[in-house]
């Protein structure tokens, strides 16, 4: 007799969800704010804004997530800054183990000025203009050009009407671009072997940005004194509009070798492509009225912008477990990177005749190649060894471009002809450290390393660095640690052959990136720890760069002699009980540098020193447990630099005339107070309003000052007009005067929170 069937197992249920989430809205406002003041009588809270929007408003963001009860299904969704320049916007999605998806909307401003000023019509486009009558008025309160000297102004009454008619034709607008990115990713893991995965990025910059260019109205004898004495500086919104687009994917597969051993392989590539919206943008000298406009004195100028490119690349990369405890992991990246727009002409100005050039675009590019190689090994549980070897190729495509010459700022100062050959090079590191634990309390190891670079057509063929390198870590009782480490390398290049710069005044520089240098280079830190929850760290460590480069030998040697730093600080963290941390630290940083320069047929000594100093102490405390936590940390910098001269080594032919400049002090002090607190609502008072889950207040107090005294910088802010006395180069400059980095702002924010 057939026996009788199974019973059919039962349906599955459908899974139920759950779900939770967090709105929090509220509001910012100003105690008090004052900017630092810019051109225009503005008051900017640039710096201050800077890579973030906390203008005062309503806020509000969120998070709300769902999922399946089985965990097999989880939704994620968040907002932030919700209508600022700083918003952010996640979603995300996924399947447990197999699919994973990703999307991100996210917003970041860079503001230099939030009330910037300029002369010029047409912000934001590629067509910066002036009226022809304000032009024109500009023109008239100069007087005619003499000798090599070009037309200027000569009184205190010409220069206050100037710097009133620049004052009275000043257009107000935001000095700065937003970043908008959109990123999607998608992750698929079909089994425990295979991991794929996509991603695609689109960033979009929109906004200014200041740039400086140049111009000329120069005195008609043709002299290179009138050329120089001619040069008009301008500071200018350059339009920031442009476009990247990023895709990359690669599978990775995950197995085990023939011997028992694991391995993984990927493969994928990339594809990258840039965007400008403008290939150029135009500006009018404010000097030239319409119908002036001359070889020695153009009214229309151009500027070029980053042209399209585009690069792809394909990538492989993996790792295999070996035998002896060792592990190899390789990989290689191949780039294709490539530039076809058209070339720019030479100049806007059609007082000047064209120039020829060989080829009508670029029509190039580079090719390089990444390889990458390490492997470790554990020789016993006490001695490891890790080896590695890194290629890295850069080959230009770009064809040798020759010109027969090119104009200086739309003015008639013609270079050339030239013939450019692109450069190219070839970098290599290799390596072998190791570590070996004699006791238990002590590990100490050490290491070789190489770096060559073979170049193309630059002013050195070849440089070798080598590094040896020390280190040691100890914990011989159970309150301290002790880590410390050492290194010395020596970088020697072939031979030096000026082709960058051949220029008689400039063959003897050492550009410092290929230049003979010796480094030694130590840090150490100490970790105390005591029974009372109480953790101290010393920290110090120094650097010390000493370049080959001889001022006092019979080439005359210029360039960068010396860069050195120390600094030493103090960490300190408390735990008074399970409610309360405190921490603490302070760091003090200093920063030489010795150039020997050049100046005219003389050497300049300059010396630049740097001080900075940090003080930082915080705490997180819990007052009523389950409803009322408080943060509160203060953040206290200050920084020196000085910048002094005097004169260099004194050779036959090598006169002494210079007069060694004495530069003001550039002082910058910077503090934040950033106090919080969160309380969480009586659930009875939050019953009978009608609401079920978790409320909170959140109040957050935030003053943040900013005192900056630079010689360099703020006092453009109140000079529109450069006029030295006695001096006629650069003297009719006109800058924006944006950048005062100084404020002091109080701002609190409060917000409402309710979660389930």
């Amino acid at each position: 007799m057939a026996a009788d069937p199974a019973p059919a197992p039962p349906a599955v249920a459908p899974s139920e969800w759950w779900t939770n989430g967090v709105i929090e809205i509220g509001g910012r406002f100003f105690i008090s704010k004052q900017g630092g003041r810019t051109a225009g009588n503005q008051r900017s809270l640039g710096k201050f804004y800077e890579y973030r929007d906390l203008t005062p408003g309503p806020i509000g963001g969120f998070v709300f997530t769902a999922g399946t009860k089985d965990g097999l299904y989880v939704v994620d969704i968040g907002g932030r800054n919700i209508g600022y320049d700083d918003q952010n916007y996640t979603f995300d999605v996924n399947k447990a183990g197999e699919q994973y998806f990703t999307f991100v909307w996210d917003q970041t401003p860079h503001t230099y000025n939030d009330v910037a000023t300029t002369i010029y019509s047409g912000v934001g486009g590629n067509d910066l203009t002036l009226s022809n009558g304000f032009r024109q008025s500009m023109a008239n309160q100069l007087t005619a050009a003499a000798g090599n000297d070009p037309p200027r102004p000569t009184t205190n009454a010409q220069r206050t009407t100037i710097a009133s008619l620049i004052d009275g034709n000043l257009n107000t607008f935001h000095l700065g671009f937003r970043r908008d990115v959109a990123a999607a990713e998608y992750r698929w893991t079909p089994d425990e072997a295979w991991d794929v995965k996509t991603d695609y990025t689109r960033i979009r910059r929109d906004g200014t940005q200041p740039v400086a260019v140049m111009t000329y109205q120069m005195a008609p004898s043709g002299t290179a004194a009138a050329e120089r004495n001619g040069r008009v500086m301008l500071e200018v919104p350059k339009p920031i509009a442009d476009t990247t687009h990023n895709a990359n994917a690669s599978a990775e597969y995950a197995g085990t070798t023939p011997w028992g051993k694991k391995f993984n392989i990927s493969l994928g590539g990339g594809y990258s492509a840039y965007q400008n919206d403008y290939a150029a943008f135009g500006f009018q000298n404010p000097w030239i009225p319409n119908g002036s406009n001359s070889a020695i004195a153009p009214l229309d100028n151009s500027y070029s912008l980053a042209p399209d490119n585009s690069a792809a690349t394909a990538r492989v990369n993996g790792g295999v477990d070996l035998p002896f405890n060792s592990r190899y992991v390789a990989a290689m990246n191949y780039t294709m990177a490539r530039q076809d727009d058209q070339f720019l002409p030479f100049t806007v100005n059609p007082a000047l005749p064209p120039q020829v050039i060989s080829q009508a675009g670029l029509n190039g590019g580079n090719n390089t190649l990444l390889l990458n190689n390490v492997l470790t090994t554990s020789w016993t549980p006490n001695v490891k060894s890790t080896l590695r070897y890194r290629y890295y190729d850069f080959d230009s495509i770009t064809d040798p471009i020759s010109v027969s010459g090119w104009y200086v700022a739309d003015g008639n100062i013609l270079e050339g002809p030239h013939t450019y050959f692109p450069m190219a090079y070839t970098k290599q590191n290799a390596s072998a450290d190791g570590s070996w634990r004699p006791l238990k309390w002590l590990t100490v190891g050490g290491g070789y390393y190489w770096e060559r670079w073979d170049r193309d057509r630059r002013d050195v063929n070849v440089t070798d660095e080598h590094t040896g390198k020390l280190f040691a870590d100890a914990r011989p009782v159970d309150w301290a640690q002790i880590r410390a480490t050492y290194l010395h390398s020596e970088r020697r290049y072939d031979s030096y052959v000026p082709i960058t710069n051949p220029d008689a005044a400039y063959s003897t520089y050492r550009l410092f990136d290929m230049a003979n240098r010796s480094r030694d280079k130590g840090t150490l830190a100490i970790d105390l720890y005591s029974q009372d929850n109480v953790t101290l760290t010393p920290t110090a460590g120094f650097r010390i760069d000493d370049y080959g480069t001889d001022p006092y030998g019979p080439s005359r040697e210029l360039g960068l002699l010396r860069d050195e730093s120390w600094n030493a600080g103090l960490e300190i963290s408390w735990r008074p009980s399970r409610d309360v941390t405190v921490m603490a630290s302070y760091m003090h940083e200093e920063i030489q540098r010795n150039i020997m320069a050049h100046q005219n047929t003389s050497m300049l000594d300059v010396q630049i020193a740097d001080r900075i100093e940090t003080f930082m102490i915080g705490t997180k405390a819990i007052m009523v447990p389950n409803k009322l936590d408080v943060s509160a940390n203060l953040l206290f910098s200050t920084a020196l630099g000085r910048l002094g001269s005097h004169a260099g080594p004194v050779f036959v032919g090598n006169p002494t005339s210079i007069n060694p400049e004495a530069f003001p002090d550039i002082t910058q002090q910077f503090t934040r107070f950033d106090l919080q607190a969160r309380y969480a609502v009586d659930p009875e008072v939050v019953q009978k309003l009608g609401w079920t889950g978790e409320t909170f207040v959140r109040l957050r107090y935030m003053w943040e000052r900013a005192i900056v005294d630079d010689w360099s910088t703020v006092n453009q802010n109140y000079l529109w007009l450069i006029n030295p006395t006695g001096g006629t180069v650069f003297n009719k400059s006109v800058f924006m005067g944006w950048n005062n980095p100084n404020y002091n702002v109080q701002l609190v924010t409060v917000s409402l929170g309710v979660k389930w």
